[in-house]
């Protein structure tokens, strides 16, 4: 299990990885942009260098231009167990309604669970409604606060990958 301190540094692990995949395959920035779908190889170059925030969206349209299924990126960066299942929920914002409900399981409020995940109340209400462009590194907290074993992570990553494709 990784500690809240560490759900940065795997926004840096995900980017050196993205840029030795991205090498190995004779890819450059700019074929990438293209088949995720970026707005600009500087979005990928920024990636790669950990200076900005991964969002499930983004990681998504990653992993579908490269043809690299959700379970085997967790898997490769450990963030879920050997075992655990795909499935999708019918859509994105069904994510947030399962946040709520593992949160509410667990018997946090919404106060309880803020400080645990790096974020104040009001962030984890819009979560929970699914207003903005989530975070990787705050479903992994959010996913590990609520003890979940990767189920939030990997239910998330594959709904946003089979919710792009439809």
């Amino acid at each position: 299990m990784l500690f809240i301190a560490d759900v940065d540094a795997i926004t840096i692990r995900i980017g050196q990885w993205l840029r030795e995949y991205r090498q190995e395959h004779n890819l450059t920035q700019i074929d990438l942009a293209d088949r995720a779908g970026l707005l600009h190889d500087v979005e990928v170059s920024r990636l790669e260098n950990g200076k900005v925030a991964l969002t499930l969206p983004m990681l998504a349209k990653i992993l579908l231009a490269i043809n690299y299924t959700a379970k085997d990126f967790l898997a490769l960066f450990k963030l879920i167990p050997d075992g655990l299942n795909e499935y999708a929920l019918e859509s994105c914002q069904e994510i947030g309604q399962l946040i709520q409900q593992e949160r509410m399981d667990a018997g946090f409020s919404l106060r309880g669970l803020a400080p645990l995940v790096g974020l104040s109340h009001t962030s984890v209400r819009k979560l929970e409604g699914w207003h903005r462009q989530v975070r990787v590194s705050t479903l992994i907290a959010v996913d590990q606060a609520l003890g979940l074993d990767g189920h939030l992570l990997l239910t998330a990553l594959f709904t946003a990958m089979e919710v792009l494709k439809n």
